[in-house]
């Protein structure tokens, strides 16, 4: 009879091969899945709120009033508790000094943040955050050739109530912002280093 020893047999490695080939699709899946529970979600929303809160350098030059307001406009990808989060966003100005003027300024930035939730009570979320921005402070139209833009960090904190609808979910948030940037001209005649703080209620739909 033939050798029982000559048939074909698997080796332990070759049994190994396809568990450790599928190992990388299991742990992505309960990283990203947060097993069973976490999900991806995309948002965008708006919101607006009184001019920023001056502080350092900037605030030697420039101020705000009860006419003055600050807006945000953010689109995000939310995955569970985190969320990453563009944003463009920006406050006016009062010129308050014979190097500023008295006209009206304008800040606008670009920021990139990371957020982090905490379910507090029913559709009721708390959040912090951390983030870079890529700041811009432009005058008025007779000051054409007066910029300054800069790079800065932000933190932040705020409430957000979301409410499930059949099509879409929608969030009422109001947001606090620290943002602390460092402006400079092209002839780095001026430093305005500073601060603004701004607090924005807005809303946001899911997608």
């Amino acid at each position: 009879h033939r050798d029982l020893h000559s048939f074909p047999t698997r080796r332990s490695s070759d049994l190994a091969n396809p568990a450790l080939a599928i190992l990388p699709v299991v742990l992505g899946s309960l990283l990203f899945s947060g097993a069973g529970e976490a999900h991806a979600d995309g948002y965008i929303g708006a919101g607006i709120g009184s001019g920023g809160d001056l502080s350092g350098d900037i605030s030697e030059h420039f101020t705000t009033d009860e006419d003055s307001s600050s807006s945000r406009i953010l689109v995000g990808e939310r995955f569970g508790a985190l969320a990453v989060e563009g944003s463009v966003f920006g406050s006016q100005l009062r010129g308050a000094s014979g190097f500023s003027g008295e006209g009206d300024f304008t800040t606008i930035s670009l920021g990139v943040d990371l957020k982090y939730y905490i379910g507090l009570v029913g559709g009721l979320e708390g959040y912090g955050k951390i983030g870079l921005n890529k700041t811009w402070l432009s005058g008025p139209a007779e000051m054409e050739d007066w910029s300054y833009e800069g790079r800065g960090q932000e933190i932040g904190v705020g409430l957000q109530y979301n409410i499930n609808l059949p099509l879409t979910q929608v969030g009422l948030w109001l947001d606090y912002t620290a943002q602390k940037t460092e402006l400079r001209d092209s002839g780095e005649s001026q430093a305005l280093d500073g601060s603004l703080e701004m607090l924005n209620l807005g809303v946001s739909l899911g997608f």
